[in-house]
């Protein structure tokens, strides 16, 4: 299991440098779908008029879903960059087997993050009266469209990456086994 903690805690690392790296793009996709939820958490038409209606409606939902959808896209499409199709499924259940303490502690560092993520502000939130605690929801919700939901977006991508091959969380002694250090300009990096 401590293997697979420091495997988990890697692949926590290496997404941190791949998000670090493509920030940019990544906030192309975020802001929108962090503005759409500012305007319809913060305080609707009073404060925002027409783009409150639309952020709150059907066509601000559906503009937020085809952001992080898009975001998804890129992301495969980079992540997976020169990863074979072929023998996808025996390499997944390959995989799970070898490194099912990795899945493990990912899904508990997945756990302890999100209520990290959702605890601390429920707490700061609790003792507001509405509007204030209104406005600090639409803060917090921003700042998870910008930071968090990506972030997990590419920390899952790179898991799916590691499951289908082309590159595996450093061991204990920093070395990859088989494939590329993920971030190398070499074949099979991002």
């Amino acid at each position: 299991m401590r293997t697979g903690i420091h495997e988990a805690l890697s692949l926590l690392a290496q997404a941190g440098a791949f998000f670090g790296r493509h920030y940019l793009v990544i906030a192309l996709f975020s802001a929108p779908a962090a503005l759409q939820r500012f305007v319809a958490v913060g305080g609707g038409g009073v404060r925002f008029g027409p783009l409150a209606s639309m952020a709150q409606g059907v066509i601000g939902e559906l503009a937020t879903v085809a952001l992080r959808l898009g975001l998804l896209a890129w992301l495969v499409a980079t992540i997976f960059r020169g990863v074979p199709r072929a023998d996808a499924s025996s390499r997944l259940t390959h995989f799970v087997e070898a490194h099912a303490p990795m899945l493990l502690a990912s899904a508990g560092l997945l756990v302890l993050l999100t209520l990290l993520a959702n605890g601390i502000p429920m707490a700061l939130r609790s003792g507001l009266v509405e509007p204030e605690r209104k406005s600090l929801l639409a803060w917090e919700l921003a700042i998870k469209n910008l930071t968090i939901i990506p972030f997990v977006m590419v920390w899952m991508v790179l898991l799916a990456r590691v499951a289908f091959g082309g590159f595996e969380p450093r061991n204990r002694a920093g070395r990859t086994t088989p494939g590329v250090r993920l971030g190398s300009n070499r074949q099979g990096g991002v």
